[in-house]
């Protein structure tokens, strides 16, 4: 490779490396979340349904965001190691 392009390598790694901070830090936030349900508070009605499955969802989203920022990293990683 050269110059050139091994730089523009090592600029995109560095952004996806900012990414991946970026996701793994709201995957962790979401992770930490926990939404505590007692028969005081919750009526298990549509709207607990409703709620759980949207948390559900938005926890899987982010966590598919940072699994494949992980793969990009980890693809960068193998491209820099053969250069």
């Amino acid at each position: 490779m050269r110059k050139p392009e091994v730089e523009i390598l090592h600029i995109e790694y560095w952004q996806k490396l900012v990414n991946l901070t970026k996701s793994k830090s709201e995957f962790n936030s979401m992770a930490a979340q926990w939404d505590v349900s007692t028969p005081q508070n919750t009526v298990f009605g549509q709207c607990d349904i409703n709620n759980t499955t949207k948390t559900e969802m938005a926890r899987r989203h982010i966590q598919e965001v940072y699994e494949t920022n992980l793969k990009v990293v980890q693809l960068l990683e193998k491209k820099l190691d053969t250069v």
